[in-house]
């Protein structure tokens, strides 16, 4: 599951590169600002009061907990926004951090209640890269 997700990172990012002037040709577009986002990632899993029946976990009252949640940092891409005598071009790769999730039990302070929620740490490294673009001047 996570190596598709990288690969179609790759494959949206290897499109936007071939958005920008060829030939020599300005290609009056300008890098589109796009949003930091943050993307659930993997199987989905309710942590709440269930039961478990032959492996199969069933349960109610709890939120929901993907296995991941991928954080991908605001970047410009080339959506063909015009901007006379301006191209889109590349400006390098950006990190995906991303952290993994669990449904944890947590203690209601002061009541010794136990209310299932889920949990996400940051891991080391990260999950893939994106490519970032941005706009510069249509050379002469």
């Amino acid at each position: 599951m996570l190596t598709g997700i990288g690969l179609t990172a790759a494959a949206l990012a290897s499109l936007a590169l071939g958005a920008g002037a060829r030939d020599g040709e300005c290609a009056d577009e300008r890098a589109t600002n796009v949003d930091a986002r943050v993307v659930d990632a993997g199987h989905k899993t309710r942590c709440g009061i269930g039961v478990s029946i032959f492996g199969l976990r069933l349960a109610v009252l709890g939120p929901v907990c993907p296995d991941y949640k991928l954080h991908y940092p605001a970047h410009g891409e080339c959506l063909g926004e015009p901007a006379e005598g301006m191209e889109c071009v590349p400006a390098g790769t950006l990190e995906v951090r991303f952290e993994k999730c669990t449904c944890a039990q947590v203690t209601l302070l002061g009541t010794g209640l136990l209310v299932p929620d889920c949990v996400c740490a940051w891991q080391p490294g990260n999950m893939g890269f994106i490519e970032n673009f941005k706009t510069k001047e249509c050379d002469e």
